[in-house]
């Protein structure tokens, strides 16, 4: 299953969700898009893989509520007739009338940044006519310990029980926002939700965040050097952080020794 997901996986184009990393490395997804081989995989695909389907299934059920509301915008598949269109919570297929149709979320490119990618979905209320893109997260300690590493040592130190560590997480993490902003400046909707399930106990909380386009403006400068490297013949500089080879990301980089040692 691992293996049959990453057949069609993009390597051309930059990806939102790896720009909007704190750590992503503009020159490893340059090595990427240009064909270099990889020397390694050391990613732990059984905890990936697994973390994928749960990711999926809380996608999937709050989407489905919000079809049943009426008001899930973007596109939508027929498993009869494979048709493919744009609509906002359709009962039936719009080719052959069938009503096994599932959501394909929503397609994002840009051809200035070359990237793709896609948003959970588009809140379309029909009677106000405000859209709104959606960003579904499903939150562990992970990945509150990478996000927030002062709230989750609280919890660490038993300032805080789970609920309490919940409690704390009042606005969305940074990598989340990063990735949310580009996600408005790719398709120009200016607000995005942010639908937060805690993996904890299953509570869950909702950010609404207006396009703020500061936050993004060394990750569009940095994917137009992408670009550019590409278009010229040219190469793309490592980013400040990375000082020496003996930091993490370095470290499991499948071009590590093509980016450091030739």
């Amino acid at each position: 299953m691992n293996e049959g997901r990453n057949v069609d996986r993009d390597t051309a184009h930059l990806h939102a969700s790896e720009m909007c990393k704190s750590d992503w490395c503009p020159r490893q997804s340059w090595y990427r898009m240009i064909g270099t081989p990889e020397e390694s995989d050391t990613a732990p695909w059984w905890r990936l893989a697994n973390i994928f389907e749960e990711g999926h299934f809380i996608h999937e059920k709050y989407q489905t509520w919000l079809w049943d509301m009426g008001m899930l915008e973007g596109m939508w598949s027929c498993r009869v007739c494979h048709h493919r269109w744009w609509a906002t919570s359709p009962a039936v297929c719009a080719k052959c009338a069938s009503s096994f149709i599932v959501y394909a979320e929503v397609p994002l490119e840009s051809d200035e940044l070359w990237l793709i990618g896609h948003s959970d979905g588009i809140l379309n209320d029909t009677e106000s006519e405000e859209r709104e893109l959606l960003e579904i997260k499903s939150i562990g300690l992970r990945s509150i310990e990478i996000e927030v590493p002062g709230f989750y040592k609280k919890y660490t130190d038993h300032e805080v029980d789970l609920v309490g560590l919940w409690k704390m997480i009042k606005r969305p993490f940074p990598q989340h926002l990063r990735q949310g902003m580009l996600y408005c400046y790719v398709t120009g909707i200016d607000k995005i939700v942010f639908l937060y399930e805690f993996k904890a106990n299953q509570d869950f909380k909702a950010f609404t965040v207006r396009f703020q386009p500061a936050l993004i403006e060394s990750r569009i400068e940095a994917a137009l050097s992408v670009k550019n490297a590409i278009e010229t013949g040219g190469t793309v500089k490592r980013p400040p952080w990375a000082l020496d080879e003996d930091n993490a990301t370095c470290k499991a980089c499948p071009y590590r020794i093509e980016c450091w040692h030739l």
